[in-house]
Parts: C-alpha cells; structure tokens; sequence
C-alpha cells in the first residue's frame, strides 16, 4: 500500500477511483442521497418556501384528473393538445373550434391560471369542477 492508501500498481479508473481521486458517484448513490435528503428535511413549495400542505398530491392529482375529463370530451371532435401546446394555446384553437367546444376554451384558462400558481387549493379544485358542470350543463 502506497503513502497515499493506494495499493502498489493501482491508480485511477483501474482501482474504481476518478483521476482525482474521489470514488465515482453512480446513479444508485445518488438515489440513496436523495432518499435520504426527503426524509430529512420537509418538502418545500417550489414557489413560496414553505412547507407544502400534506393534501398538495391530492389536490394535483384532483387536476390532472379533471384536465383528464376535459381533453377526453374535446377528443369526441377529434381535438387533441399537440405534445408541446400550451393550455392557452390550445385554448385559442378551441375558441375557433366547433360551437360545443368553444365555451372549453375558458375553462382551459382556468384551469392554466389556476394550476400554475404557488399553490393548488381544494377551493381551485371546487371551482374548476363547477364552471365545468356549469359548461357542460348549458349544452
């Protein structure tokens, strides 16, 4: 063994080590820290700082799904969002869609201006669900 606590002959990636002498970091070391970062620390909202509420997965999941509903009733007119169009940008398609669907188009609005803010409350969640009820009723 070397001064260096090498053994004799093995340097750099032949003894598993980078040229400065650090172990590699692989993937699965890298999923153990961030394993162990969550569990120690409280997930913060990406926007404000602070903690976010236990129910912000439901409440998210309560949007995709709603979004979910609406794009599988726009899809009945053959109208899907392209992989990289925004929710106002298909909006605007939709507002020069075929009349059933264009009362849709406001509530794709909603549903972006509510779902980008810093958080997701169940009272965005309510609201989107009744204008939506509201639209589809008024058919």
């Amino acid at each position: 063994m070397g001064f260096n606590g090498s053994v004799s002959g093995c340097s750099g990636k032949a003894c598993g080590r980078s040229p400065s002498g650090w172990p590699p970091l692989s993937p699965v070391s890298l999923f153990g820290w961030r394993c162990w970062q969550s569990q120690s620390w409280p997930e913060l909202s990406p926007f404000s700082g602070e903690p976010a509420s236990p129910q912000a997965p439901a409440t998210r999941c309560e949007f995709h799904r709603l979004l979910d509903q609406a794009d599988a009733q726009v899809a009945r007119w053959n109208l899907h969002r392209s992989p990289g169009e925004t929710l106002h940008q298909f909006a605007r398609r939709l507002q020069t869609g075929p009349d059933p669907v264009r009362p849709l188009a406001d509530w794709y609005r909603l549903y972006a201006t509510l779902r980008y803010r810093s958080q997701i409350t169940a009272q965005a969640v309510t609201r989107l669900k009744t204008v939506h009820h509201e639209l589809t009723e008024s058919r």
